[in-house]
């Protein structure tokens, strides 16, 4: 896991090909140019990305994980989370810090899935067998807002995925230790989630087949 500020990003990605960075909205410092320049360049030789004045083997590396982020077609933003699938086992992982810094990573898709399971105490518990799924009951905006203030909820996850830049997931799961809703802001839908029914949510995400070395975080 690297961490870069928005500035070395900026850097980077100037060097890359300097268009946007799907779901980051980071703009250059206001300093003089020089100044701000001579700044980034301070601080990438601090970290070992330029040595001697010259991209090294660490700068490259860590370029073609931004590379990689930017060329995949399939993003999922989790929160603070721009997560783009790479391949059935791989994701490149920039996690928003509250300082303003990114960390980026190359993260196996299981990891980023366990993560979450693993963290939240709703998705760790066990889900009574229910022969109908949970119905879902049309909303609005403004009576999911009403709905979502209607009490004090401890987590409240935000989720959207883009395929080839195109929102095709928006949903909001609010939830505490005993009870999880999903309101879907693009068919308008609430829905009542079950800790297995939140869990297959998040691998799905990932577009991969809940297989045998999901099943034991589904299950």
């Amino acid at each position: 896991m690297i961490r870069l500020t928005s500035e070395e990003i900026l850097a980077m990605n100037g060097l890359l090909d300097g268009k946007t960075i799907e779901g980051l909205a980071i703009k250059a410092s206001e300093e003089p140019e020089g100044e701000r320049l001579q700044k980034v360049n301070k601080s990438l030789t601090a970290k070992e990305f330029l040595i001697n004045g010259k991209l090294s083997d660490k700068f490259m590396a860590t370029a073609e994980l931004l590379k990689s982020y930017k060329a995949s077609n399939h993003k999922i933003f989790i929160n603070n989370l721009r997560i783009a699938v790479i391949d059935d086992t791989y994701t490149v992982v920039l996690d928003l810090l509250p300082d303003g810094d990114i960390t980026i990573s190359y993260t196996p898709a299981i990891v980023v899935v366990k993560k979450y399971i693993e963290a939240l105490e709703f998705l760790k518990q066990g889900q009574k067998e229910r022969f109908f799924e949970y119905e879902k009951e049309p909303r609005t905006e403004e009576e999911y807002e009403v709905d979502l203030n209607s009490r004090e909820w401890e987590n409240l996850m935000v989720v959207q995925t883009y395929l080839n830049q195109r929102m095709s997931v928006f949903k909001t799961y609010y939830f505490d230790d005993k009870e999880a809703f999903c309101f879907d802001h693009i068919k308008k839908m609430k829905q009542q989630r079950g800790p297995k029914d939140f869990r297959l949510d998040i691998v799905k995400l990932f577009d991969i087949e809940a297989d045998d070395e999901y099943s034991h975080f589904i299950n």
